[in-house]
C-alpha cells in the first residue's frame, strides 16, 4: 500500500512521510525483509536523500543476497550523486 501511494503522490513530502511511517511499521513486524528496506530507500531517493538511501540499500542487500533491487538502488544513488566511477563498480 505504501509503495502505491508513494508512486502516485508526485513526490509530495507530506505523503512520503506518511508512507515511510507505514513502512517503519511493516519493518517492525518483519525487520529482515529486504523489500521493505528497499522501498524505504526508494522513497528516500524521491526525497533527494541519496546518502541515507544508499546506506539503507546496503543494509537491504545483506538480508537477501538474491534480491537485485538493492543493488540497482545503490547504483541509482551513485549516479544521482554524480559518482559515476563508483556506480560502475
Amino acid at each position: 500500500m505504501a509503495r502505491l501511494f508513494a508512486r502516485y503522490c508526485g513526490r509530495r513530502e507530506a505523503i512520503l512521510q506518511k508512507t515511510l511511517s507505514m513502512l517503519d511499521e511493516a519493518i517492525s513486524l518483519q525487520p529482515e525483509n529486504a523489500d521493505f528496506h528497499s522501498e524505504i530507500a526508494a522513497q528516500k531517493c524521491m526525497l533527494g536523500e541519496y546518502n541515507e538511501a544508499y546506506a539503507i540499500y546496503q543494509r537491504a542487500s545483506t538480508f537477501d543476497e538474491t534480491n537485485q533491487a538493492p543493488l540497482y538502488g545503490m547504483i541509482y544513488c551513485k549516479i544521482q550523486q554524480d559518482q559515476l566511477e563508483d556506480a560502475g563498480q
